[in-house]
Protein backbone atom coordinates (compact mmCIF):
# COMPACT_ATOMS: atom_id res chain seq x y z
CA UNK A 1 0.00 0.00 0.00
CA UNK A 2 0.83 3.63 -1.18
CA UNK A 3 2.36 5.55 1.60
CA UNK A 4 0.76 8.74 2.11
CA UNK A 5 3.75 11.67 2.58
CA UNK A 6 2.51 13.77 5.46
CA UNK A 7 2.57 17.85 4.79
CA UNK A 8 4.76 19.70 7.88
CA UNK A 9 3.23 21.97 9.93
CA UNK A 10 6.20 25.05 8.85
CA UNK A 11 5.31 24.28 5.30
CA UNK A 12 1.24 24.88 6.24
CA UNK A 13 2.34 27.70 8.35
CA UNK A 14 4.27 29.44 4.88
CA UNK A 15 0.95 28.53 2.73
CA UNK A 16 -1.25 30.04 4.90
CA UNK A 17 1.20 33.75 5.43
CA UNK A 18 1.41 33.60 1.35
CA UNK A 19 -2.12 33.82 1.10
CA UNK A 20 -3.00 36.38 3.56
CA UNK A 21 0.21 38.63 2.01
CA UNK A 22 -1.19 38.02 -2.04
CA UNK A 23 -5.50 38.49 -0.30
CA UNK A 24 -5.11 41.59 2.30
CA UNK A 25 -3.55 44.53 0.30
CA UNK A 26 -7.29 45.96 0.72
CA UNK A 27 -7.55 44.77 4.40
CA UNK A 28 -8.44 47.42 7.05
CA UNK A 29 -10.02 50.06 4.32
CA UNK A 30 -13.01 48.03 2.98
CA UNK A 31 -15.63 46.52 5.18
CA UNK A 32 -15.78 42.53 4.73
CA UNK A 33 -17.83 40.87 2.66
CA UNK A 34 -21.62 41.05 4.10
CA UNK A 35 -22.94 37.26 5.66
CA UNK A 36 -26.45 36.40 4.42
CA UNK A 37 -29.12 37.47 7.29
CA UNK A 38 -32.19 36.11 7.29
CA UNK A 39 -34.69 37.94 6.09
CA UNK A 40 -37.63 39.04 8.11
CA UNK A 41 -39.48 41.76 6.36
CA UNK A 42 -38.79 41.63 2.92
CA UNK A 43 -39.20 45.66 1.42
CA UNK A 44 -42.06 45.69 -0.93
CA UNK A 45 -39.65 46.72 -3.79
CA UNK A 46 -36.61 44.53 -3.01
CA UNK A 47 -37.44 41.95 -5.86
CA UNK A 48 -34.54 40.38 -7.70
CA UNK A 49 -32.93 42.79 -10.25
CA UNK A 50 -31.30 41.94 -13.27
CA UNK A 51 -28.91 44.48 -14.89
CA UNK A 52 -26.46 43.52 -17.72
CA UNK A 53 -22.96 42.94 -16.35
CA UNK A 54 -21.58 46.37 -18.29
CA UNK A 55 -24.69 48.54 -17.05
CA UNK A 56 -23.20 51.90 -15.63
CA UNK A 57 -24.19 51.81 -12.08
CA UNK A 58 -25.04 48.14 -11.93
CA UNK A 59 -27.56 47.07 -9.44
CA UNK A 60 -26.14 43.61 -8.50
CA UNK A 61 -22.86 43.41 -7.08
CA UNK A 62 -23.61 43.70 -3.72
CA UNK A 63 -25.30 42.14 -0.58
CA UNK A 64 -24.88 38.60 -1.92
CA UNK A 65 -22.05 37.83 -0.19
CA UNK A 66 -19.72 37.21 -3.27
CA UNK A 67 -17.28 40.32 -2.06
CA UNK A 68 -17.59 42.28 -4.80
CA UNK A 69 -18.81 44.93 -3.54
CA UNK A 70 -15.55 47.70 -2.02
CA UNK A 71 -17.72 49.65 0.21
CA UNK A 72 -14.93 52.21 1.96
CA UNK A 73 -15.32 52.39 5.70
CA UNK A 74 -16.05 54.44 7.72
CA UNK A 75 -16.36 57.41 5.51
CA UNK A 76 -13.99 60.04 6.54
CA UNK A 77 -15.17 62.42 9.24
CA UNK A 78 -17.15 65.37 7.91
CA UNK A 79 -17.82 68.78 9.46
CA UNK A 80 -20.24 69.40 12.83
CA UNK A 81 -21.05 72.89 12.38
CA UNK A 82 -21.51 75.40 10.06
CA UNK A 83 -18.44 77.04 11.46
CA UNK A 84 -16.29 74.78 8.83
CA UNK A 85 -18.05 76.26 6.24
CA UNK A 86 -15.42 77.58 3.78
CA UNK A 87 -17.98 79.04 1.01
CA UNK A 88 -19.24 82.34 3.08
CA UNK A 89 -22.76 81.94 4.99
CA UNK A 90 -23.83 78.33 5.08
CA UNK A 91 -26.36 78.97 8.26
CA UNK A 92 -29.99 78.17 7.48
CA UNK A 93 -31.23 81.05 9.53
CA UNK A 94 -34.70 80.36 10.74
CA UNK A 95 -35.67 77.23 8.34
CA UNK A 96 -34.57 74.86 11.22
CA UNK A 97 -35.68 71.59 9.93
CA UNK A 98 -35.70 72.73 6.26
CA UNK A 99 -35.65 69.47 4.52
CA UNK A 100 -34.78 67.39 7.23
CA UNK A 101 -37.99 67.05 9.54
CA UNK A 102 -40.49 68.17 7.08
CA UNK A 103 -40.51 69.60 2.89
CA UNK A 104 -38.64 72.42 2.34
CA UNK A 105 -41.45 74.74 1.61
CA UNK A 106 -43.50 73.79 4.96
CA UNK A 107 -40.75 73.81 7.83
CA UNK A 108 -43.15 75.54 10.20
CA UNK A 109 -45.19 72.91 9.76
CA UNK A 110 -43.38 70.72 11.61
CA UNK A 111 -43.41 73.08 14.45
CA UNK A 112 -45.88 73.76 17.66
CA UNK A 113 -47.62 77.23 16.61
CA UNK A 114 -48.59 79.97 18.52
CA UNK A 115 -51.83 81.09 17.74
CA UNK A 116 -52.53 83.93 20.39
CA UNK A 117 -48.26 85.42 20.03
CA UNK A 118 -48.77 88.90 21.87
CA UNK A 119 -46.46 89.88 18.22
CA UNK A 120 -47.07 88.15 14.89
CA UNK A 121 -43.89 89.07 14.02
CA UNK A 122 -42.21 87.08 16.94
CA UNK A 123 -44.22 83.83 17.06
CA UNK A 124 -43.19 81.76 19.75
CA UNK A 125 -42.90 77.96 17.66
CA UNK A 126 -41.30 74.99 19.12
CA UNK A 127 -40.28 72.21 16.61
CA UNK A 128 -39.99 68.62 18.21
CA UNK A 129 -37.18 66.23 17.50
CA UNK A 130 -36.78 63.30 19.59
CA UNK A 131 -38.01 61.61 22.60
CA UNK A 132 -35.03 60.91 24.77
CA UNK A 133 -35.59 58.19 27.67
CA UNK A 134 -33.57 58.92 30.98
CA UNK A 135 -32.71 57.41 34.01
CA UNK A 136 -35.17 60.23 35.81
CA UNK A 137 -38.05 60.02 33.05
CA UNK A 138 -38.87 60.42 29.41
CA UNK A 139 -37.78 64.51 28.15
CA UNK A 140 -38.85 65.89 24.59
CA UNK A 141 -36.33 67.59 22.41
CA UNK A 142 -37.50 70.73 20.83
CA UNK A 143 -35.78 73.19 18.82
CA UNK A 144 -37.11 76.81 19.02
CA UNK A 145 -38.36 78.33 15.84
CA UNK A 146 -36.60 82.05 16.79
CA UNK A 147 -33.28 80.84 17.58
CA UNK A 148 -32.40 77.70 15.57
CA UNK A 149 -29.38 77.01 17.66
CA UNK A 150 -30.89 77.39 20.70
CA UNK A 151 -31.86 73.24 21.70
CA UNK A 152 -34.09 72.45 24.66
CA UNK A 153 -35.50 69.27 26.43
CA UNK A 154 -38.55 69.36 29.03
CA UNK A 155 -40.01 66.51 30.87
CA UNK A 156 -43.10 64.25 29.56
CA UNK A 157 -45.45 63.56 31.43
CA UNK A 158 -48.56 61.00 30.62
CA UNK A 159 -52.23 59.95 31.43
CA UNK A 160 -55.02 58.09 30.08
CA UNK A 161 -58.12 59.23 28.93
CA UNK A 162 -60.42 56.24 28.26
CA UNK A 163 -63.68 58.10 27.91
CA UNK A 164 -63.97 62.19 27.08
CA UNK A 165 -62.79 64.11 30.26
CA UNK A 166 -61.68 61.03 32.47
CA UNK A 167 -58.14 61.57 33.24
CA UNK A 168 -56.38 58.39 34.88
CA UNK A 169 -52.95 59.20 35.86
CA UNK A 170 -50.06 56.83 35.07
CA UNK A 171 -46.38 56.92 35.37
CA UNK A 172 -44.69 57.55 31.90
CA UNK A 173 -41.59 54.94 31.72
CA UNK A 174 -40.17 55.07 28.53
CA UNK A 175 -41.30 56.18 24.59
CA UNK A 176 -39.03 54.15 21.98
CA UNK A 177 -39.70 52.86 18.63
CA UNK A 178 -39.09 49.20 17.09
CA UNK A 179 -37.52 50.39 14.06
CA UNK A 180 -40.59 52.47 13.41
CA UNK A 181 -43.26 50.81 15.41
CA UNK A 182 -43.96 53.00 18.47
CA UNK A 183 -44.28 51.82 21.53
CA UNK A 184 -45.34 53.56 25.09
CA UNK A 185 -44.71 51.98 28.35
CA UNK A 186 -45.88 53.34 31.43
CA UNK A 187 -46.90 52.21 34.91
CA UNK A 188 -50.41 51.81 36.67
CA UNK A 189 -51.63 50.54 40.22
CA UNK A 190 -48.39 48.82 40.45
CA UNK A 191 -48.49 47.19 36.60
CA UNK A 192 -45.62 47.83 34.14
CA UNK A 193 -48.05 48.13 30.12
CA UNK A 194 -46.87 48.47 27.14
CA UNK A 195 -49.31 50.08 24.32
CA UNK A 196 -48.70 50.15 20.48
CA UNK A 197 -50.53 50.76 17.38
CA UNK A 198 -54.62 51.13 18.53
CA UNK A 199 -53.66 51.31 22.71
CA UNK A 200 -52.25 54.97 21.42
CA UNK A 201 -55.14 56.67 21.59
CA UNK A 202 -56.04 56.48 25.06
CA UNK A 203 -52.82 57.79 26.04
CA UNK A 204 -52.21 61.93 26.44
CA UNK A 205 -48.70 63.47 26.60
CA UNK A 206 -47.87 66.63 28.26
CA UNK A 207 -44.76 68.65 28.89
CA UNK A 208 -44.54 72.86 29.52
CA UNK A 209 -42.15 75.17 28.39
CA UNK A 210 -41.51 78.48 30.09
CA UNK A 211 -40.14 81.73 27.42
CA UNK A 212 -39.63 85.24 29.09
CA UNK A 213 -42.67 85.24 31.04
CA UNK A 214 -45.00 82.84 30.20
CA UNK A 215 -45.50 79.53 30.61
CA UNK A 216 -46.74 77.39 28.02
CA UNK A 217 -48.43 73.45 28.76
CA UNK A 218 -49.00 71.46 25.89
CA UNK A 219 -50.67 68.19 25.68
CA UNK A 220 -50.18 65.65 22.38
CA UNK A 221 -52.47 62.36 21.38
CA UNK A 222 -51.65 60.18 18.85
CA UNK A 223 -52.76 57.59 16.42
CA UNK A 224 -51.79 55.09 14.61
CA UNK A 225 -52.71 56.65 10.69
CA UNK A 226 -54.50 54.25 8.16
CA UNK A 227 -51.80 53.30 4.87
CA UNK A 228 -49.12 52.33 6.91
CA UNK A 229 -46.78 49.52 5.17
CA UNK A 230 -44.41 50.01 2.03
CA UNK A 231 -40.87 49.24 2.38
CA UNK A 232 -40.43 46.95 5.45
CA UNK A 233 -43.30 47.91 7.21
CA UNK A 234 -42.79 51.63 7.81
CA UNK A 235 -45.21 52.38 10.71
CA UNK A 236 -46.83 55.98 10.43
CA UNK A 237 -49.26 58.30 12.74
CA UNK A 238 -51.17 61.32 13.34
CA UNK A 239 -50.11 63.84 15.95
CA UNK A 240 -52.36 66.19 17.61
CA UNK A 241 -51.29 68.47 20.09
CA UNK A 242 -52.91 71.75 21.93
CA UNK A 243 -51.31 74.33 24.38
CA UNK A 244 -52.51 76.31 27.30
CA UNK A 245 -51.22 79.66 28.07
CA UNK A 246 -52.15 81.92 31.23
CA UNK A 247 -56.31 81.16 30.88
CA UNK A 248 -56.04 80.53 27.03
CA UNK A 249 -56.66 77.16 25.75
CA UNK A 250 -56.06 76.58 21.99
CA UNK A 251 -58.04 74.01 20.31
CA UNK A 252 -56.44 70.49 18.99
CA UNK A 253 -53.84 71.19 16.04
CA UNK A 254 -52.35 69.15 13.18
CA UNK A 255 -48.75 68.48 13.89
CA UNK A 256 -47.05 68.21 10.08
CA UNK A 257 -50.10 69.50 8.76
CA UNK A 258 -50.12 68.73 5.39
CA UNK A 259 -53.11 67.34 3.64
CA UNK A 260 -51.04 66.10 0.77
CA UNK A 261 -49.17 64.01 2.64
CA UNK A 262 -51.85 62.31 4.75
CA UNK A 263 -50.22 64.66 7.80
CA UNK A 264 -48.74 61.51 9.11
CA UNK A 265 -45.36 61.22 11.17
CA UNK A 266 -43.01 58.30 11.18
CA UNK A 267 -40.72 57.45 14.19
CA UNK A 268 -37.01 56.13 14.00
CA UNK A 269 -35.51 54.11 16.93
CA UNK A 270 -31.92 54.58 18.28
CA UNK A 271 -30.99 57.61 15.66
CA UNK A 272 -30.87 61.26 16.50
CA UNK A 273 -30.60 63.44 13.53
CA UNK A 274 -29.34 67.22 13.89
CA UNK A 275 -32.22 69.59 13.00
CA UNK A 276 -29.82 71.62 11.38
CA UNK A 277 -27.15 69.16 9.34
CA UNK A 278 -29.39 66.28 9.11
CA UNK A 279 -25.94 64.51 10.81
CA UNK A 280 -26.87 61.23 12.49
CA UNK A 281 -25.46 59.46 15.68
CA UNK A 282 -26.34 56.36 17.25
CA UNK A 283 -28.29 57.14 20.53
CA UNK A 284 -30.19 54.05 21.83
CA UNK A 285 -32.20 55.96 24.45
CA UNK A 286 -33.59 57.99 21.55
CA UNK A 287 -36.73 57.95 19.13
CA UNK A 288 -36.60 60.21 16.65
CA UNK A 289 -39.79 61.87 14.89
CA UNK A 290 -40.37 63.48 11.12
CA UNK A 291 -42.69 64.49 9.38
CA UNK A 292 -44.24 62.21 5.87
CA UNK A 293 -42.50 64.85 3.50
CA UNK A 294 -39.21 65.03 5.24
CA UNK A 295 -35.87 63.48 4.64
CA UNK A 296 -36.36 61.40 7.63
CA UNK A 297 -39.43 59.57 6.59
CA UNK A 298 -38.56 59.78 3.13
CA UNK A 299 -35.77 57.61 3.06
CA UNK A 300 -37.63 54.94 5.27
CA UNK A 301 -40.05 55.14 2.33
CA UNK A 302 -37.76 54.29 -0.38
CA UNK A 303 -36.54 51.62 1.68
CA UNK A 304 -33.11 53.06 3.31
CA UNK A 305 -34.08 51.91 6.71
CA UNK A 306 -31.11 51.16 8.97
CA UNK A 307 -32.24 47.90 9.75
CA UNK A 308 -32.89 46.95 5.73
CA UNK A 309 -31.39 43.17 5.78
CA UNK A 310 -30.73 43.34 1.64
CA UNK A 311 -27.57 45.05 2.33
CA UNK A 312 -26.60 41.90 4.26
CA UNK A 313 -24.54 43.77 6.79
CA UNK A 314 -26.48 46.75 9.30
CA UNK A 315 -23.34 48.79 8.76
CA UNK A 316 -24.17 49.47 4.64
CA UNK A 317 -27.82 50.12 5.94
CA UNK A 318 -26.84 52.71 7.91
CA UNK A 319 -24.16 54.05 5.53
CA UNK A 320 -27.27 54.49 2.88
CA UNK A 321 -29.38 55.81 5.12
CA UNK A 322 -27.12 58.39 6.01
CA UNK A 323 -26.40 58.89 2.37
CA UNK A 324 -30.32 59.30 1.83
CA UNK A 325 -31.06 62.14 3.81
CA UNK A 326 -28.54 64.19 2.33
CA UNK A 327 -29.41 62.85 -1.50
CA UNK A 328 -33.50 64.27 -0.44
CA UNK A 329 -32.29 67.17 0.24
CA UNK A 330 -29.64 68.15 -2.55
CA UNK A 331 -27.28 69.01 0.50
CA UNK A 332 -23.94 68.91 -2.43
CA UNK A 333 -21.90 70.59 0.02
CA UNK A 334 -21.96 69.07 3.52
CA UNK A 335 -18.14 67.70 3.39
CA UNK A 336 -17.51 71.30 2.94
CA UNK A 337 -18.78 72.48 6.15
CA UNK A 338 -22.25 73.55 3.96
CA UNK A 339 -25.39 71.73 5.01
CA UNK A 340 -27.87 73.69 2.87
CA UNK A 341 -30.75 72.30 0.71
CA UNK A 342 -30.82 72.80 -3.28
CA UNK A 343 -33.84 70.75 -3.50
CA UNK A 344 -37.24 71.82 -4.82
CA UNK A 345 -40.18 70.35 -3.41
CA UNK A 346 -42.39 68.04 -5.75
CA UNK A 347 -39.39 67.11 -7.40
CA UNK A 348 -39.84 63.29 -8.60
CA UNK A 349 -36.06 61.65 -7.59
CA UNK A 350 -34.88 58.23 -9.28
CA UNK A 351 -33.03 56.52 -7.01
CA UNK A 352 -30.29 53.60 -7.40
CA UNK A 353 -27.99 51.81 -4.90
CA UNK A 354 -25.74 48.70 -5.69
CA UNK A 355 -27.75 46.98 -3.66
CA UNK A 356 -30.64 46.27 -5.88
CA UNK A 357 -33.02 48.30 -3.01
CA UNK A 358 -33.88 50.88 -6.44
CA UNK A 359 -32.76 50.55 -9.68
CA UNK A 360 -34.37 52.89 -11.16
CA UNK A 361 -33.34 54.97 -14.60
CA UNK A 362 -30.27 57.74 -14.34
CA UNK A 363 -31.12 59.14 -17.54
CA UNK A 364 -30.11 62.43 -16.13
CA UNK A 365 -27.39 61.66 -13.11
CA UNK A 366 -27.53 64.23 -10.91
CA UNK A 367 -25.16 63.75 -8.16
CA UNK A 368 -23.53 60.36 -6.49
CA UNK A 369 -24.06 60.14 -2.71
CA UNK A 370 -22.66 59.16 0.94
CA UNK A 371 -23.00 59.92 4.23
CA UNK A 372 -20.67 63.15 3.66
CA UNK A 373 -23.20 64.42 1.15
CA UNK A 374 -22.72 64.96 -3.04
CA UNK A 375 -19.51 62.83 -3.94
CA UNK A 376 -19.73 63.98 -7.38
CA UNK A 377 -21.89 66.34 -8.87
CA UNK A 378 -23.50 66.98 -12.79
CA UNK A 379 -24.33 70.78 -12.74
CA UNK A 380 -26.95 70.32 -15.63
CA UNK A 381 -29.18 68.10 -14.10
CA UNK A 382 -29.45 69.93 -10.78
CA UNK A 383 -33.13 70.55 -9.31
CA UNK A 384 -33.10 74.39 -9.56
CA UNK A 385 -32.30 75.95 -12.31
CA UNK A 386 -32.37 79.10 -11.34
CA UNK A 387 -29.95 78.36 -8.88
CA UNK A 388 -27.25 76.59 -10.95
CA UNK A 389 -24.94 79.68 -11.56
CA UNK A 390 -24.52 80.02 -7.61
CA UNK A 391 -24.15 75.85 -7.69
CA UNK A 392 -21.72 75.91 -10.55
CA UNK A 393 -19.69 78.88 -7.91
CA UNK A 394 -20.03 76.69 -4.59
CA UNK A 395 -18.53 73.25 -7.34
CA UNK A 396 -15.73 75.42 -8.58
CA UNK A 397 -14.69 76.79 -4.53
CA UNK A 398 -15.06 73.62 -2.95
CA UNK A 399 -13.43 71.27 -5.93
CA UNK A 400 -16.57 69.07 -5.86
CA UNK A 401 -15.94 67.03 -9.53
CA UNK A 402 -17.90 66.04 -11.58
CA UNK A 403 -19.54 62.48 -11.88
CA UNK A 404 -17.62 61.33 -15.29
CA UNK A 405 -17.33 57.76 -14.44
CA UNK A 406 -20.97 56.28 -13.92
CA UNK A 407 -19.56 53.17 -11.80
CA UNK A 408 -19.39 53.14 -7.86
CA UNK A 409 -15.61 51.94 -7.64
CA UNK A 410 -14.92 55.05 -9.49
CA UNK A 411 -16.87 57.86 -7.25
CA UNK A 412 -14.78 57.71 -3.73
CA UNK A 413 -17.34 56.68 -0.83
CA UNK A 414 -20.70 57.03 -2.89
CA UNK A 415 -23.39 54.03 -2.70
CA UNK A 416 -26.44 55.93 -3.77
CA UNK A 417 -27.53 57.79 -7.10
CA UNK A 418 -30.09 60.05 -7.83
CA UNK A 419 -31.34 61.33 -11.11
CA UNK A 420 -34.60 64.12 -11.48
CA UNK A 421 -37.20 62.94 -13.72
CA UNK A 422 -36.62 65.87 -15.79
CA UNK A 423 -34.56 68.91 -15.88
CA UNK A 424 -35.44 72.05 -15.49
Amino acid sequence: MKQVKQIRPSWLGLMAMLLWVSGCKTCGFHLPPPQPVPDKETPADAGTVSSPADEPLPTTECGDGDGKCKMPWPPPAVPASFAACPTGSCGPGSQNGRGIYVSNTEVRSYCFRDEHAASPSFPYSFCPESFINTANGVRLQVRDWTAPNYVRDAPVSAWLEPTPGTRQPVNLKSIRSDQSRLVITYETSGQVREVSGAGLEQVRLQFSLSVIDDAYVYEMKLNAAPGSGGPEEIQRYLLSYRYKLGSIQSAWMTHCEDPAAGNRISFLGGKKVDGLTAQVTDEPGVTTLSCETGAISTCLAWGYTPWNTRTGDPRWSDYLFRSCLHAKRAAYFVQFGNFNSYTKSGTHIFKRDPFGINAERMDHLEAIWSPRGAECLNLANVRREERREELAGLKRDTGLRDCTEPRWGQNGFGQLATSPESIP
